[in-house]
């Protein structure tokens, strides 16, 4: 399957959960895009090209399938965007990032559960994996 190659290109997320366990945690201090892999680090061209096609994976047998490749992706995609943003983003005369420290706490605090859950996918070759906690 296309998707399970994609999600072993997206090396991103465990260089950015790396990071996360080197720097001290928002809101104490502001995320830069230093602190964060390049967006393209965390390929989703095959999902967003073929997500209007990804109910095909729910046939008989599959459903299981669907729902861990919808549920990881959402999370994917929730963290690059945010990603994204800290990296595209300029810090206004205060020193202020455009992007909440909500955001920033969200994903520092839980890009590395995604990440490990990332490797439970690769190791199973399947989406139908636990999450933790963190991540429901």
């Amino acid at each position: 399957m296309a998707l399970l190659t994609e999600v072993e290109e997206m090396e991103g997320l465990q260089s950015c959960a790396d990071q996360m366990g080197r720097v001290d945690a928002p809101p104490t201090r502001q995320l830069s895009a230093d602190d964060v892999p390049a967006e393209n680090s965390i390929p989703t061209t095959i999902y967003n090209t073929t997500a209007s096609q990804i109910g095909l994976l729910g046939g008989i047998g599959n459903r299981n399938q669907l729902k861990g490749v919808v549920k990881f992706y959402s999370k994917v995609m929730r963290y690059k965007s945010i990603i994204r943003k800290i990296g595209d983003s300029e810090h206004d005369e205060d020193g202020i990032s455009p992007v909440s420290d909500s955001d920033q706490e969200d994903l520092y605090n839980k890009i590395g559960a995604l990440s490990r859950v990332r490797n439970k996918i690769i190791q199973s070759e399947s989406f139908n994996v636990e999450y933790p906690e963190e991540l429901e």
